[in-house]
Order: structure tokens, then C-alpha cells, then sequence
């Protein structure tokens, strides 16, 4: 608990330091302050990158949105993550750099859309890419379960406009590889491990040629969840590789 109200305490003094430092930039007269509300947004000019250390482990990393009692949400490559402050052990902020840079993206000329499928295809790698994110941060099976179902129906939408083919299908074996790692994760008991004497276990073994652990009589008895979602998400990262190909054609 104490490190939840640690980290909070380090998001609400940031965002408070932004709004100051905002202020003294303008050149008309001071009002007097407004209150502060329990939920601060940062404006893009002065957004702040930060790394996220999780209580169980892990991390992950971009820049602060937003902040509230409950949660932060935070900008990543692919989108925006919402995380829970009880998740959290620690923020760590980075310096901001004075000099603004430009990506790849943005310093290429607009490439002209001859495919009529590529919209489609962007929006459904987009959507994938949150749930690679996740998968990097290891988010916690409620929370992984919450934003694929989100996910899944952006992708379904998107890929209704794909014709049938190659590129079609990886997008469709992605969403079936990261719905399989949402499975293992929900069957899963408070030991990491997945029984494979029943479902998912016994098909997620099969389908991904996952080696299971003995039990004491030296016989194939259940599945260790980090291995299990180890395997999947990188039979996953294959599919979304594929996709990127596609797009930087």
C-alpha cells in the first residue's frame, strides 16, 4: 500500500510541476490558481517519458497522460495503456529532451494508399500491437482479458475488409494465438500451472508442442504458465512480423 501511494504521490507532484512550469511561460498577467482536480491530463508539449515497475515485476515504458487515485494511463508505441496504481511499485521519470525529434513516420512523405486493404490492415496491427504490449508487461489475466475483448472486435471489423489470403490469415491465427494466451491465463492456479488433464491444457499442450512437468509417479500432469505463454506470444510475434512486412512494402 505504501508503494501505491508512493507512486501516486510522484504522478500528482509531476503533473503539478507541468502545470507550474506552463504558467511562468506566459507572458499575461497571473490569475489566481484554479483548483486542482483529482484527474490531470498532460498536454503534448509537455508530456514526460517514464518507466512503470510493476509489483509482481516488469515494466513498461512511455510517456504520462494521465493520472487519477486509481489508475495512470500512459502512451506507448502502439497506443495507450490504462494500468491499475495498485499494480504499481514505482515510477521512474526520465529527463525531458529539449529538442524535439522526428520519427521515421513522420519524416517520410505519405505514401500513396494502392491498396485499398492497407487502412484496414493498419488498423488491425495497431490493435494487435496493444496486446504484444501487454504480453511484454505480463498484464494481469483480468486485465489482459478486459482489453482483448476490446481488441478482438477491432480486429474482426477490420479484417472483414482483408480479402481472403496470406495476410488475411495471420491476422486471424494472431488474434487466435493472443485469445489462447488470454485462456492460459485464466486457467491457470495460484501455483503457475495449467492441468493438462482438461481444457485449455490439454489442446494449448498439443497445439504448441509445449513439453509438460511430471508429477511425483514421473507422468505428464500439468503445463507451467510462463512457459506456456512464453510459447504462445512468440508464435504470435511471427504472425505480427509477417503483417509488419506487409506494411513497410
Amino acid at each position: 500500500m505504501n508503494q501505491v501511494r508512493s507512486a501516486a504521490i510522484i504522478i500528482f507532484a509531476v503533473l503539478i510541476m507541468f502545470g507550474t512550469a506552463a504558467g511562468q511561460k506566459r507572458s499575461r498577467p497571473k490569475s489566481k490558481p484554479s483548483p486542482v482536480k483529482q484527474t490531470r491530463v498532460v498536454s503534448s508539449s509537455s508530456k514526460r517519458p517514464v518507466t512503470i515497475n510493476f509489483i509482481h515485476g516488469g515494466e513498461v515504458k512511455g510517456n504520462l497522460l494521465q493520472a487519477d487515485p486509481e489508475t495512470v494511463q500512459v502512451e506507448v508505441q502502439n497506443g495507450r495503456l490504462t494500468i491499475r496504481l495498485s499494480e504499481v511499485a514505482s515510477l521512474v521519470f526520465a529527463a525531458v529532451e529539449t529538442e524535439a525529434k522526428t520519427t521515421d513516420e513522420e519524416s517520410d512523405s505519405p505514401r500513396p494508399v494502392s491498396d485499398p486493404a492497407l487502412p484496414a490492415v493498419r488498423k488491425a496491427y495497431t490493435a494487435l500491437r496493444k496486446l504484444a504490449e501487454a504480453a511484454k508487461i505480463k498484464l494481469p489475466p483480468p486485465q489482459y482479458g478486459s482489453l482483448l475483448i476490446e481488441i478482438k472486435s477491432a480486429v474482426e471489423e477490420a479484417a472483414a475488409s482483408i480479402p481472403e489470403g496470406s495476410l488475411k490469415n495471420d491476422i486471424d491465427r494472431a488474434l487466435e494465438v493472443y485469445t489462447d494466451a488470454g485462456k492460459a491465463g485464466n486457467a491457470a492456479d495460484r501455483r503457475g500451472t495449467i492441468p493438462i488433464s482438461t481444457e485449455p491444457g490439454a489442446t494449448l499442450m498439443k497445439k504448441y508442442n509445449i513439453k509438460p512437468e511430471l508429477d511425483r509417479l514421473a507422468q505428464p500432469d500439468h503445463l507451467l504458465l510462463d512457459t506456456t505463454l512464453s510459447t504462445i506470444w512468440a508464435v504470435a510475434n511471427v504472425y505480427l512480423n509477417n503483417i509488419a512486412a506487409y506494411l513497410r512494402q
